[in-house]
């Protein structure tokens, strides 16, 4: 059962069933991805949030993995090819395959059976980097049941503006260059890539498809990384456009990463879980409530 109370503090463990954190390595033709799935314990299937971190030298995210299991969720946390130990190349076009592969572990009969995994209540979660791929992965996967993106950064429609804008140039490329050390990329291949593809990279030319989903984007007003009206309200205002009404939109009084207002930025964001979760099983057997 989800359960918000728990969020920050200890949940009684069902030692019958107690919680486990699994370490998987997943094969591919790219090589091998490190994951960790955490299991909240307790009988039956659970709804799952895949977790999708942000550029490889931010925060990975563990705060929100670990509050997200204690109130009921499994959570899946996975490191992109080229990064943190899994093996292979990284880039863009990549981490968003990445993420397509770990939902599709989730949604293999076997693994939902063997790790109790809800296969038809699966949710997505992401900070910076990681909010762009939430986003995308979203408009690209009509069964996700919803999706929370912290400080999305739009790579397509922030390469787009810095063709024109030096500001947001330096900005785009002052950010990439400092994180790339942490990964197996070339800056040249990363930016060529960019430059090839910036219009499938651009989440808010997707808003057509974010708008049938369940969708809530949280801002930091003081993000100089990626600031709101470029990045996550921007988004929003044009899923907005479309006129649907599943998407939310909330901002908080800080910068990239939330570092006064983590708890609250959680909060939200497991908030948002809980209800799009309920609001999937509800549907899933014809209940109102």
């Amino acid at each position: 059962m989800l359960d918000l109370k728990y969020l920050f503090r200890d949940h009684p463990a069902d030692w019958n069933e107690p919680p486990e954190d699994i370490e998987l390595r997943l094969e591919s033709e790219r090589g091998t991805m490190l994951t960790i799935l955490q299991t909240p314990g307790g009988s039956g299937k659970h709804p799952l949030v895949l977790i999708n971190h942000g550029f490889p030298g931010t925060d990975p995210l563990e705060d929100a993995a670990n509050s997200f299991r204690r109130i009921g969720f499994a959570v899946l946390s996975y490191h992109y090819h080229g990064c943190f130990g899994s093996s292979g190349k990284y880039s863009l076009s990549g981490v968003l395959r990445d993420a397509k592969e770990m939902l599709a572990f989730c949604r293999n009969p076997e693994n939902q059976e063997k790790y109790g995994i809800d296969g038809e209540n699966i949710l997505l979660f992401g900070q910076s980097l990681g909010g762009f791929v939430t986003l995308q992965t979203a408009a690209d996967c009509d069964f996700v049941r919803g999706a929370v993106a912290a400080a999305p950064f739009d790579f397509g429609r922030m390469y787009k503006l810095s063709l024109k804008d030096p500001d947001k140039h330096a900005v785009l490329y002052r950010t990439v260059e400092d994180y790339l050390p942490w990964v197996n990329a070339d800056k040249e291949e990363f930016f060529q890539e960019l430059e090839r593809e910036y219009e499938k990279f651009d989440v808010s030319s997707k808003a057509e498809d974010l708008a049938k989903r369940n969708i809530h984007i949280i801002t930091g007003d003081r993000d100089p990384v990626a600031p709101a009206d470029v990045h996550g309200k921007y988004i929003y205002d044009r899923i907005e456009e479309q006129g649907k009404g599943l998407a939310s939109y909330q901002t908080f009084p800080t910068s990239h990463v939330f570092p006064d207002c983590r708890c609250a930025m959680i909060g939200a964001a497991a908030g948002k879980l809980i209800e799009y979760a309920k609001k999937a099983a509800s549907e899933k057997t014809g209940c109102s409530r």
